[in-house]
Protein backbone atom coordinates (compact mmCIF):
# COMPACT_ATOMS: atom_id res chain seq x y z
CA UNK A 1 0.00 0.00 0.00
CA UNK A 2 3.12 2.29 -0.16
CA UNK A 3 4.04 4.06 -3.33
CA UNK A 4 6.62 6.00 -4.07
CA UNK A 5 6.70 9.26 -5.90
CA UNK A 6 9.80 10.66 -7.70
CA UNK A 7 10.84 14.26 -6.35
CA UNK A 8 13.85 16.79 -8.00
CA UNK A 9 14.48 19.58 -5.28
CA UNK A 10 16.36 22.54 -6.34
CA UNK A 11 19.70 22.92 -4.08
CA UNK A 12 20.90 26.13 -3.22
CA UNK A 13 23.22 26.62 -6.51
CA UNK A 14 20.23 25.82 -8.30
CA UNK A 15 21.41 22.12 -9.89
CA UNK A 16 19.49 19.26 -9.60
CA UNK A 17 20.20 17.23 -7.02
CA UNK A 18 20.05 13.56 -6.93
CA UNK A 19 16.80 11.87 -7.07
CA UNK A 20 15.18 11.42 -2.97
CA UNK A 21 11.91 9.46 -2.52
CA UNK A 22 9.43 9.92 0.32
CA UNK A 23 6.93 7.95 1.35
CA UNK A 24 2.94 8.53 2.80
CA UNK A 25 0.29 6.26 4.02
CA UNK A 26 -2.82 6.47 2.02
CA UNK A 27 -5.00 7.56 5.02
CA UNK A 28 -4.20 10.09 7.61
CA UNK A 29 -5.05 9.51 10.89
CA UNK A 30 -5.72 13.38 12.16
CA UNK A 31 -3.81 16.40 11.83
CA UNK A 32 -2.66 18.62 9.01
CA UNK A 33 -2.31 16.74 5.69
CA UNK A 34 2.10 16.19 5.95
CA UNK A 35 4.04 17.98 3.17
CA UNK A 36 6.73 16.42 0.92
CA UNK A 37 9.34 18.03 3.04
CA UNK A 38 7.88 16.21 6.28
CA UNK A 39 7.58 12.81 4.32
CA UNK A 40 11.25 12.58 2.80
CA UNK A 41 12.88 9.53 3.65
CA UNK A 42 15.96 10.71 5.64
CA UNK A 43 17.93 8.20 7.45
CA UNK A 44 19.14 10.63 9.71
CA UNK A 45 15.60 11.58 11.26
CA UNK A 46 14.39 8.88 13.76
CA UNK A 47 10.69 9.12 14.22
CA UNK A 48 8.21 8.12 11.47
CA UNK A 49 4.52 9.00 11.61
CA UNK A 50 3.67 4.85 10.53
CA UNK A 51 1.11 3.01 12.91
CA UNK A 52 2.83 1.54 16.01
CA UNK A 53 2.48 -2.70 16.01
CA UNK A 54 0.84 -3.87 18.86
CA UNK A 55 3.01 -4.82 22.27
CA UNK A 56 3.79 -8.32 22.50
CA UNK A 57 4.63 -9.87 25.75
CA UNK A 58 6.78 -12.94 26.61
CA UNK A 59 5.53 -15.72 28.39
CA UNK A 60 7.35 -15.46 31.54
CA UNK A 61 6.29 -11.42 31.45
CA UNK A 62 2.86 -12.85 31.45
CA UNK A 63 3.42 -15.38 33.99
CA UNK A 64 4.67 -12.62 36.07
CA UNK A 65 2.10 -10.25 35.81
CA UNK A 66 -0.54 -12.91 36.53
CA UNK A 67 0.50 -14.15 39.48
CA UNK A 68 1.28 -10.34 40.38
CA UNK A 69 -2.22 -9.96 40.44
CA UNK A 70 -3.16 -13.13 41.99
CA UNK A 71 -1.49 -12.07 44.89
CA UNK A 72 -3.19 -8.96 44.92
CA UNK A 73 -6.51 -10.59 45.12
CA UNK A 74 -5.13 -13.09 48.22
CA UNK A 75 -4.56 -9.95 50.17
CA UNK A 76 -7.24 -8.42 49.77
CA UNK A 77 -9.56 -11.41 50.61
CA UNK A 78 -7.18 -12.25 53.82
CA UNK A 79 -7.66 -8.37 55.23
CA UNK A 80 -11.53 -8.75 54.40
CA UNK A 81 -11.47 -11.90 56.69
CA UNK A 82 -9.01 -10.23 58.95
CA UNK A 83 -11.67 -7.68 59.51
CA UNK A 84 -14.81 -9.74 59.28
CA UNK A 85 -13.58 -12.07 62.45
CA UNK A 86 -14.99 -11.41 65.94
CA UNK A 87 -12.07 -11.70 67.98
CA UNK A 88 -14.41 -11.57 70.96
CA UNK A 89 -16.14 -14.96 70.19
CA UNK A 90 -15.24 -17.99 71.87
CA UNK A 91 -13.07 -19.36 69.42
CA UNK A 92 -12.24 -22.17 71.79
CA UNK A 93 -15.45 -23.57 70.76
CA UNK A 94 -15.03 -22.88 67.08
CA UNK A 95 -11.41 -23.83 65.88
CA UNK A 96 -10.32 -26.76 68.98
CA UNK A 97 -11.79 -30.02 70.93
CA UNK A 98 -10.85 -29.87 74.34
CA UNK A 99 -10.58 -33.29 75.98
CA UNK A 100 -10.89 -33.24 79.82
CA UNK A 101 -9.32 -36.51 81.86
CA UNK A 102 -9.20 -36.60 85.43
CA UNK A 103 -5.38 -35.57 86.85
CA UNK A 104 -5.14 -37.44 90.17
CA UNK A 105 -1.72 -36.75 90.96
CA UNK A 106 -0.32 -39.76 93.23
CA UNK A 107 2.75 -37.77 94.19
CA UNK A 108 0.76 -35.03 95.45
CA UNK A 109 -1.11 -37.08 97.53
CA UNK A 110 1.79 -38.84 99.14
CA UNK A 111 3.28 -35.50 100.08
CA UNK A 112 0.34 -34.61 101.71
CA UNK A 113 0.20 -37.88 103.72
CA UNK A 114 3.34 -36.65 104.95
CA UNK A 115 1.86 -33.99 106.93
CA UNK A 116 -1.38 -35.92 107.41
CA UNK A 117 -2.96 -32.91 105.09
CA UNK A 118 -6.93 -33.15 105.61
CA UNK A 119 -7.30 -30.20 103.12
CA UNK A 120 -5.51 -27.36 101.12
CA UNK A 121 -7.06 -24.19 99.72
CA UNK A 122 -4.57 -22.64 96.75
CA UNK A 123 -1.80 -23.96 94.46
CA UNK A 124 -0.60 -21.32 92.91
CA UNK A 125 2.66 -21.52 91.44
CA UNK A 126 5.20 -19.91 89.69
CA UNK A 127 8.77 -20.71 87.98
CA UNK A 128 11.55 -19.84 90.75
CA UNK A 129 14.48 -22.31 88.82
CA UNK A 130 14.76 -24.53 85.42
CA UNK A 131 12.15 -27.28 86.82
CA UNK A 132 11.52 -25.82 90.36
CA UNK A 133 8.32 -24.27 90.92
CA UNK A 134 7.01 -22.63 94.18
CA UNK A 135 3.19 -23.71 95.17
CA UNK A 136 1.89 -21.65 97.47
CA UNK A 137 -1.50 -22.43 99.61
CA UNK A 138 -3.44 -20.02 101.69
CA UNK A 139 -5.22 -22.70 104.20
CA UNK A 140 -3.58 -26.22 105.19
CA UNK A 141 -5.71 -28.29 107.55
CA UNK A 142 -3.44 -31.25 109.15
CA UNK A 143 -3.43 -33.96 111.70
CA UNK A 144 -0.70 -32.76 114.36
CA UNK A 145 0.56 -35.35 117.20
CA UNK A 146 -2.05 -36.44 119.59
CA UNK A 147 -4.65 -36.35 116.62
CA UNK A 148 -5.53 -32.65 116.94
CA UNK A 149 -6.83 -30.85 114.06
CA UNK A 150 -4.52 -27.85 113.19
CA UNK A 151 -4.49 -25.13 110.64
CA UNK A 152 -2.26 -23.00 109.50
CA UNK A 153 -1.82 -19.57 107.03
CA UNK A 154 -0.13 -19.89 104.07
CA UNK A 155 2.90 -22.89 103.02
CA UNK A 156 4.83 -23.93 100.31
CA UNK A 157 5.18 -27.16 98.31
CA UNK A 158 8.02 -27.11 96.45
CA UNK A 159 8.00 -29.25 92.78
CA UNK A 160 10.62 -30.43 90.84
CA UNK A 161 9.92 -31.20 87.30
CA UNK A 162 11.59 -33.06 84.18
CA UNK A 163 11.52 -29.54 82.09
CA UNK A 164 10.34 -31.34 78.36
CA UNK A 165 7.81 -34.28 79.96
CA UNK A 166 6.76 -32.34 83.40
CA UNK A 167 7.10 -35.47 85.28
CA UNK A 168 7.77 -34.73 88.90
CA UNK A 169 11.06 -35.96 90.29
CA UNK A 170 10.78 -34.80 93.79
CA UNK A 171 7.83 -32.83 96.05
CA UNK A 172 7.82 -31.26 99.41
CA UNK A 173 6.29 -29.10 101.78
CA UNK A 174 8.50 -26.04 103.71
CA UNK A 175 8.97 -27.64 107.53
CA UNK A 176 10.26 -25.23 110.53
CA UNK A 177 12.92 -26.42 113.29
CA UNK A 178 10.49 -29.19 114.48
CA UNK A 179 9.80 -30.98 110.99
CA UNK A 180 6.05 -29.37 111.03
CA UNK A 181 5.21 -27.26 107.85
CA UNK A 182 5.78 -23.53 107.67
CA UNK A 183 4.10 -20.66 107.81
CA UNK A 184 6.00 -18.50 105.41
CA UNK A 185 3.79 -14.99 106.15
CA UNK A 186 3.15 -14.59 109.61
CA UNK A 187 0.80 -12.82 111.52
CA UNK A 188 -0.82 -12.76 114.89
CA UNK A 189 -2.68 -15.71 115.41
CA UNK A 190 -4.66 -14.38 118.47
CA UNK A 191 -6.07 -12.23 115.91
CA UNK A 192 -7.83 -14.92 113.64
CA UNK A 193 -6.57 -13.11 110.45
CA UNK A 194 -7.21 -14.77 107.03
CA UNK A 195 -3.89 -14.26 104.99
CA UNK A 196 -4.99 -14.77 101.08
CA UNK A 197 -2.01 -15.05 99.16
CA UNK A 198 -1.42 -14.48 95.10
CA UNK A 199 0.02 -12.48 92.61
CA UNK A 200 3.74 -14.06 93.39
CA UNK A 201 6.64 -13.88 90.82
CA UNK A 202 10.44 -14.25 90.70
CA UNK A 203 13.04 -11.63 90.62
CA UNK A 204 16.31 -11.87 89.58
CA UNK A 205 16.70 -14.39 92.49
CA UNK A 206 14.17 -13.70 95.13
CA UNK A 207 10.27 -14.48 95.19
CA UNK A 208 7.70 -11.39 95.23
CA UNK A 209 5.15 -12.20 97.07
CA UNK A 210 1.28 -10.10 97.44
CA UNK A 211 -1.49 -11.00 100.02
CA UNK A 212 -4.33 -9.48 101.91
CA UNK A 213 -4.88 -9.95 105.51
CA UNK A 214 -8.01 -10.52 106.35
CA UNK A 215 -9.48 -9.93 110.32
CA UNK A 216 -9.03 -7.13 112.54
CA UNK A 217 -8.17 -4.63 109.61
CA UNK A 218 -7.88 -5.07 105.65
CA UNK A 219 -4.72 -4.61 104.10
CA UNK A 220 -2.86 -5.83 101.33
CA UNK A 221 0.90 -6.04 101.18
CA UNK A 222 4.24 -7.19 99.45
CA UNK A 223 7.11 -9.06 100.76
CA UNK A 224 10.33 -10.30 99.10
CA UNK A 225 12.53 -13.13 100.53
CA UNK A 226 15.32 -14.51 98.40
CA UNK A 227 14.54 -17.93 97.13
CA UNK A 228 17.68 -20.06 97.74
CA UNK A 229 17.72 -19.00 101.64
CA UNK A 230 13.38 -19.67 101.48
CA UNK A 231 14.51 -23.08 100.42
CA UNK A 232 16.97 -23.64 102.59
CA UNK A 233 16.28 -22.09 106.69
CA UNK A 234 13.91 -23.27 108.20
CA UNK A 235 13.32 -20.09 109.56
CA UNK A 236 12.75 -18.36 106.89
CA UNK A 237 9.76 -16.01 105.95
CA UNK A 238 8.42 -12.95 104.05
CA UNK A 239 9.40 -11.17 107.05
CA UNK A 240 10.16 -7.87 105.37
CA UNK A 241 7.01 -6.56 104.08
CA UNK A 242 5.43 -3.56 103.05
CA UNK A 243 1.69 -2.12 102.28
CA UNK A 244 0.47 -2.45 98.75
CA UNK A 245 -1.46 -0.37 97.33
CA UNK A 246 -3.53 -3.60 95.71
CA UNK A 247 -3.08 -7.48 95.91
CA UNK A 248 -2.79 -8.75 91.79
CA UNK A 249 -4.23 -12.38 91.24
CA UNK A 250 -1.88 -13.24 88.76
CA UNK A 251 1.71 -11.33 88.30
CA UNK A 252 3.39 -12.10 85.03
CA UNK A 253 6.56 -10.58 83.55
CA UNK A 254 6.51 -9.96 79.61
CA UNK A 255 9.08 -7.96 77.04
CA UNK A 256 10.62 -6.43 80.45
CA UNK A 257 7.31 -5.36 82.16
CA UNK A 258 5.69 -6.86 84.92
CA UNK A 259 2.10 -7.36 84.64
CA UNK A 260 -0.76 -7.47 87.42
CA UNK A 261 -4.35 -8.48 86.69
CA UNK A 262 -6.38 -7.09 90.02
CA UNK A 263 -9.88 -8.13 90.30
CA UNK A 264 -12.43 -5.26 91.80
CA UNK A 265 -15.01 -7.40 94.15
CA UNK A 266 -16.37 -10.78 93.93
CA UNK A 267 -18.29 -10.49 90.54
CA UNK A 268 -16.19 -7.48 89.09
CA UNK A 269 -13.89 -5.92 86.51
CA UNK A 270 -10.80 -7.17 86.36
CA UNK A 271 -8.25 -4.24 85.70
CA UNK A 272 -4.41 -4.14 84.02
CA UNK A 273 -1.23 -2.66 86.01
CA UNK A 274 2.10 -3.04 85.54
CA UNK A 275 5.86 -1.97 86.37
CA UNK A 276 9.59 -2.17 85.28
CA UNK A 277 10.89 -5.34 85.86
CA UNK A 278 13.44 -4.19 87.73
CA UNK A 279 10.78 -3.88 90.88
CA UNK A 280 11.40 -1.59 93.72
CA UNK A 281 9.28 -2.93 96.62
CA UNK A 282 9.28 -0.11 99.38
CA UNK A 283 8.65 2.43 96.20
CA UNK A 284 7.01 0.58 93.66
CA UNK A 285 5.73 2.51 90.42
CA UNK A 286 3.00 1.21 88.75
CA UNK A 287 1.33 2.20 85.44
CA UNK A 288 -2.53 1.16 84.35
CA UNK A 289 -3.92 0.11 81.53
CA UNK A 290 -6.93 2.50 79.95
CA UNK A 291 -7.72 1.16 76.97
CA UNK A 292 -5.92 1.03 73.36
CA UNK A 293 -5.29 4.32 70.89
CA UNK A 294 -6.65 4.96 67.61
CA UNK A 295 -3.75 2.27 66.26
CA UNK A 296 -4.54 -0.23 68.56
CA UNK A 297 -1.88 0.13 70.79
CA UNK A 298 -1.56 0.01 74.62
CA UNK A 299 -2.33 2.99 76.65
CA UNK A 300 -1.22 3.43 80.16
CA UNK A 301 -1.67 6.22 82.95
CA UNK A 302 -0.24 6.58 86.17
CA UNK A 303 -2.76 6.63 88.57
CA UNK A 304 -5.94 4.36 88.87
CA UNK A 305 -9.40 5.70 89.30
CA UNK A 306 -13.05 4.54 88.82
CA UNK A 307 -12.64 5.66 85.13
CA UNK A 308 -9.86 3.35 84.28
CA UNK A 309 -11.10 0.82 81.43
CA UNK A 310 -11.01 -2.86 82.59
CA UNK A 311 -9.66 -5.91 80.27
CA UNK A 312 -12.84 -8.06 81.61
CA UNK A 313 -16.01 -7.34 83.23
CA UNK A 314 -17.91 -9.15 85.61
CA UNK A 315 -15.56 -11.65 85.96
CA UNK A 316 -14.86 -13.95 89.26
CA UNK A 317 -12.50 -12.77 91.68
CA UNK A 318 -9.85 -15.29 92.01
CA UNK A 319 -8.62 -16.34 88.44
CA UNK A 320 -5.05 -17.30 86.37
CA UNK A 321 -3.54 -16.41 83.76
CA UNK A 322 -1.04 -17.99 81.50
CA UNK A 323 0.52 -18.39 77.93
CA UNK A 324 -0.12 -21.60 75.70
CA UNK A 325 2.56 -22.00 73.24
CA UNK A 326 -0.17 -24.70 71.08
CA UNK A 327 -2.85 -22.11 70.60
CA UNK A 328 -0.77 -18.99 70.66
CA UNK A 329 -2.41 -16.77 73.08
CA UNK A 330 -2.87 -16.05 76.58
CA UNK A 331 -5.55 -18.34 78.90
CA UNK A 332 -7.52 -16.94 81.37
CA UNK A 333 -8.65 -19.96 83.71
CA UNK A 334 -11.80 -18.68 86.30
CA UNK A 335 -14.04 -20.58 88.47
CA UNK A 336 -17.41 -20.21 89.33
CA UNK A 337 -20.03 -22.09 90.85
CA UNK A 338 -19.63 -26.07 89.41
CA UNK A 339 -18.22 -24.94 86.47
CA UNK A 340 -14.70 -23.84 84.98
CA UNK A 341 -14.58 -21.08 81.86
CA UNK A 342 -11.67 -20.65 80.03
CA UNK A 343 -11.04 -16.96 77.80
CA UNK A 344 -8.61 -16.15 75.42
CA UNK A 345 -6.42 -13.36 73.96
CA UNK A 346 -3.80 -12.49 71.48
CA UNK A 347 -2.26 -10.11 73.94
CA UNK A 348 -2.03 -9.19 77.93
CA UNK A 349 -4.25 -6.44 77.80
CA UNK A 350 -6.73 -8.15 75.63
CA UNK A 351 -9.41 -8.04 74.17
CA UNK A 352 -10.50 -11.17 75.90
CA UNK A 353 -12.99 -13.72 74.56
CA UNK A 354 -16.09 -14.56 76.09
CA UNK A 355 -15.82 -17.48 78.41
CA UNK A 356 -16.16 -21.10 77.34
CA UNK A 357 -17.37 -23.57 79.54
CA UNK A 358 -14.77 -26.50 79.66
CA UNK A 359 -15.44 -28.20 82.53
CA UNK A 360 -18.88 -28.94 84.90
CA UNK A 361 -18.85 -30.59 88.02
CA UNK A 362 -21.95 -30.79 90.13
CA UNK A 363 -21.08 -34.22 92.52
CA UNK A 364 -20.68 -31.31 95.18
CA UNK A 365 -22.77 -28.59 96.33
CA UNK A 366 -19.92 -26.76 97.15
CA UNK A 367 -18.57 -24.19 94.74
CA UNK A 368 -15.24 -24.08 93.08
CA UNK A 369 -12.74 -21.39 93.70
CA UNK A 370 -8.98 -21.36 93.61
CA UNK A 371 -8.45 -22.52 90.04
CA UNK A 372 -5.14 -22.33 88.65
CA UNK A 373 -2.53 -23.59 85.48
CA UNK A 374 -0.10 -26.05 86.16
CA UNK A 375 1.85 -26.29 82.62
CA UNK A 376 4.87 -27.35 84.57
CA UNK A 377 3.33 -30.88 84.53
CA UNK A 378 3.08 -30.93 81.21
CA UNK A 379 5.31 -31.44 78.10
CA UNK A 380 6.80 -27.91 77.26
CA UNK A 381 4.56 -27.57 73.83
CA UNK A 382 1.38 -26.44 75.78
CA UNK A 383 -0.36 -29.25 73.76
CA UNK A 384 -1.51 -30.68 76.99
CA UNK A 385 -1.67 -29.11 80.88
CA UNK A 386 -2.81 -29.18 84.33
CA UNK A 387 -5.67 -27.33 85.61
CA UNK A 388 -6.25 -27.36 89.75
CA UNK A 389 -9.83 -26.34 91.59
CA UNK A 390 -10.45 -26.11 94.96
CA UNK A 391 -13.69 -27.07 96.87
CA UNK A 392 -13.96 -26.35 100.56
CA UNK A 393 -12.87 -29.12 103.19
CA UNK A 394 -11.06 -31.08 100.64
CA UNK A 395 -7.40 -31.27 98.92
CA UNK A 396 -7.14 -29.70 95.34
CA UNK A 397 -8.71 -31.68 92.23
CA UNK A 398 -6.72 -31.85 89.06
CA UNK A 399 -7.28 -32.02 85.93
CA UNK A 400 -5.46 -32.36 82.12
CA UNK A 401 -6.45 -30.26 78.70
CA UNK A 402 -5.81 -31.67 75.81
CA UNK A 403 -6.90 -29.23 72.71
CA UNK A 404 -7.18 -30.88 69.09
CA UNK A 405 -7.40 -28.92 66.19
CA UNK A 406 -11.22 -29.13 64.67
Amino acid sequence: DVYKRQVSTQSTGGAMSSKKYYSAPPTYYGGNRPTPNDALINQSDEKTDLPRLPVKYTTGQKIFVGLFFFLICCFVVIITMLLAVDWNKPWLEEYWNIQVSPGDLKWYNESTKIHQIKYQVGGQRIKIYPGTYYWIFSQTVYTSPGAIDKQIGPSVLIVKTNETSGAVTESYFLTDQNGGLRQVIGYDTNLNDTIIPSGAIMINQSILQFWTSYGHQNASYAGEVDALILLNQTSSTFSQYYPSSFRPQVSLLIDNYIYYYISRGSLADIVLARSGSEFNISYPIYEFYNGTNNKGAPQFISSIDKTIVPVVTNATSQFDVEYNPKLECYLMLSANNDSLYLRTSKYPWGPWSVPSLVYLDSTSSKPMYYSYFHSELSNSTGEAMFVSYCREDMLPKFLQFSFFKR
